[in-house]
């Protein structure tokens, strides 16, 4: 159903290397505007029924990168408040590249 045109955008360094470019998809504007409307669709069921974590932050409306630095440092603070203390642990992973460095035919 979707025929779209492929052009690689530059994102950063050396622009003779092709790990530096990403690719972006131009399609009809039918079918931008009917992938809103599914979207608008599928997040209001998914809304509506709870289906979402509530602490899934990335691609919600009113929902910010701020949200979950804020519930970290709640959670940081509630369990310093705790008698003993609890230890807190916290992993920070970086995906910003995770897809430039799968093969495609793995990732199909």
């Amino acid at each position: 159903m979707k025929i779209v045109k492929v052009i690689p955008i530059h994102k950063s360094a050396d622009p003779t290397e092709f790990r530096n470019y990403k690719s972006s998809a131009f399609s009809q504007l039918f079918l931008k505007i009917f992938d809103r409307i599914m979207y608008n669709k599928v997040m209001s069921l998914l809304n509506s029924n709870n289906i979402l974590y509530k602490h899934q932050y990335g691609f919600r409306k009113k929902q910010s990168k701020i949200h979950p630095i804020i519930h970290l440092l709640n959670q940081c603070a509630l369990a310093n408040n705790f008698t003993p203390r609890q230890v807190i642990v916290s992993i920070f992973c970086d995906l910003s590249k995770a897809f430039d460095v799968i093969k495609t035919d793995t990732l199909l």
